[in-house]
């Protein structure tokens, strides 16, 4: 399968979701392609293979599909993730699909443009009432690409919907949704206009019934670019995002966290610089029961930036660094973490992909487990059964324990390449 272009910003090493619909073969969406690498010790290395309670799959016919996001709530597990009914990547748009704890499907709803262009999603996220926030993009007729964010109610029915007024000539993306505990939510991502040469960083909360409550931009120093990629809520009074930033001109930067109130007001901001002529690629952040803020991520550098260190980070809630963790990746592996959550006892867990030496070297399902002081513990491998290549992209964990996660899965029939969706449901591990 031909992955779509990817547009780079400017300042950091962030690739956008941005898919280019006319060129789409076959495709594969990734939402943070950002090739997080990560060192494993021996243990990991061998691995704990885990049987999952249940596993799904989904394709549209003879189309393809790909699982972008997780979110649970109650016995419910939400995903979303992108559909292309027809080959060759024509009229995709994104689907949420919804299991109960045992794995039978509750609903499905598809949403495509209304401007004439694929919709393409980035992510999902459910509120104590059961309402779900599906966050994403879409294209425009006469060019460019906007924001998308709607709200379904537990059945599945759309509440509302809501776009920027600016619609056309613009080239912005929305990285994540978090709800706001008042029936609204908050949603961040990025924006440029095709005028302009600098990248801004956005964040937005809109109210219950999807009116825009307020809107913050971040800025670069000096006027340089700037995007925030994920966010996590903060206790009752607010939230926490994680981006970059980068000096105009400059295509190195530095990472940056920040606390807002529910009000938009700017509580605290920090960032962290991987030294000079370091490329920065935050990837996700979550927040523990203690309000502890975990952000991980990557710093590339070197030569045509193939030198990469892991970096895993941990605040408290106030913006004071408690440790910094990275390692050098070493040559030849692989490791691409692309989900992080933050359990009940405190343990960190991430999701990625491992290249499996075992397996022709075919992706395999890990997690990587840490204690709350950021030195590894153990590590799990889950590997599918229904192809050779298994992509994870988002996990998300139940109030059990349980591991909830999404990614898609490969496979070669007649001469064609083709694309599923997997949704897996794992125990807790032990």
């Amino acid at each position: 399968m031909k992955a779509p272009s990817l547009r780079r910003s400017a300042g950091f090493g962030i690739d956008e979701p941005k898919v280019s619909w006319g060129l789409l073969a076959g495709f594969r969406v990734w939402l943070f392609a950002v090739q997080v690498f990560c060192v494993v010790s021996s243990d990991a290395e061998a691995g704990v293979h885990l049987r999952p309670l249940w596993e799904m799959t989904y394709q549209p016919g003879r189309g393809n599909a790909s699982g972008h996001a997780v979110a649970v709530y109650g016995n419910r597990i939400v995903g979303i993730g992108l559909e292309a009914p027809e080959p060759g990547g024509r009229n995709a748009h994104w689907l949420v699909i919804v299991y109960d704890r045992e794995g039978r499907l509750l609903w499905a709803r598809t949403q495509g443009s209304s401007f004439g262009d694929g919709a393409s999603p980035s992510s999902v996220a459910v509120d104590k009432a059961g309402s779900i926030f599906a966050s994403g993009g879409e294209g425009y007729r006469a060019g460019g690409y906007g924001w998308l964010v709607v709200k379904y109610d537990l059945d599945g029915k759309a509440v509302w919907r809501w776009r920027p007024r600016s619609l056309e000539g613009r080239e912005d993306t929305c990285y994540a949704v978090k709800p706001d505990g008042s029936g609204g939510c908050y949603v961040v991502g990025m924006e440029q206009s095709r005028r302009e040469q600098a990248v801004r960083g956005v964040i937005i909360r809109l109210d219950s019934r999807g009116h825009l409550m307020w809107r913050r931009v971040h800025v670069g120093p000096g006027g340089g670019d700037a995007a925030i990629v994920s966010a996590a809520k903060l206790g009752t009074d607010g939230i926490v995002v994680l981006g970059a930033e980068a000096p105009l001109n400059n295509r190195y930067g530095r990472w940056w966290l920040a606390r807002y109130r529910h009000d938009g007001e700017l509580v605290w901001a920090g960032t962290r610089s991987g030294g000079e002529q370091v490329v920065p690629a935050p990837a996700r952040v979550a927040v523990g029961r203690d309000g502890m803020v975990i952000a991980v991520g990557e710093d590339r550098s070197g030569p045509s930036l193939g030198r990469s260190r892991w970096v895993l980070l941990r605040y408290t809630a106030s913006g004071e660094l408690v440790w910094a963790k990275d390692h050098e990746v070493p040559k030849g592996v692989a490791r691409r973490p692309s989900g992080l959550a933050v359990d009940g006892a405190g343990r960190i867990i991430l999701c990625g992909s491992v290249e499996s030496a075992d397996n022709g070297g075919a992706e395999q399902i890990a997690l990587f487990r840490y204690a709350s002081d950021g030195e590894p513990t153990r590590s799990s491998g889950y590997r599918t059964g229904v192809a050779a290549a298994f992509r994870a992209t988002d996990m998300a964990i139940d109030p059990f324990g349980n591991i909830a996660f999404v990614g898609s899965t490969e496979y070669r029939k007649d001469r064609v390449n083709h694309e599923k969706w997997i949704t897996a449901y794992l125990p807790k591990p032990q």
